[in-house]
């Protein structure tokens, strides 16, 4: 659907993660293994990096959430073949220090859990970004994608 509307997307993966399963809020989910990964992005798709293993980086001592999200990196970088330079952070945690680790890390861009259209002036390693999960429904999907989030996000004062 979204090929054919010309709309793009980018998949994070935790790259310590690729083939098993994730708790999440709607359950345990399967996460792409490395061959489905390979296909998303020879189809034109965004892989970007989501670090290891999924933590909160703002509570794991700073070594650590550096080697996540470098490691998270190197091993994307080599099962692609392929420049990876967008990044997700695990459940929007993040912080100045944090940030700097990612853009050391190499990374172009970082988005946020924070949910907007792009607009004004923006930090390129805090992001706002679009959201699809599999509780969206088709109206929601369009409603996202229209001004209808800025209205919201006005309202809400976020802007």
């Amino acid at each position: 659907i979204m090929e054919s509307h010309g709309i793009r997307a980018t998949f994070f993966i935790p790259s310590g993660l690729i083939g098993s399963k994730m708790p999440t809020s709607y359950g345990d989910r399967a996460l792409l293994d490395s061959e489905s990964i390979w296909a998303l992005a020879s189809a034109g798709r965004g892989i970007g990096g989501h670090t290891l293993s999924h933590p909160r980086l703002t509570a794991l001592p700073r070594e650590k959430a550096r080697d996540e999200i470098v490691e998270d990196r190197r091993r994307l970088r080599e099962l692609l073949d392929a420049p990876v330079e967008t990044f997700a952070y695990p459940k929007g945690d993040t912080d100045a220090e944090v940030r700097a680790m990612v853009r050391e890390a190499g990374y172009r861009l970082a988005v946020t859990v924070r949910e907007s259209l792009l607009s004004g002036k923006l930090d390129p390693w805090s992001l706002p970004r679009v959201m699809i999960n599999a509780k969206v429904t088709p109206v929601q999907f369009r409603a996202k994608l229209s001004g209808a989030m800025a209205l919201y996000e006005r309202a809400r004062g976020r802007r």
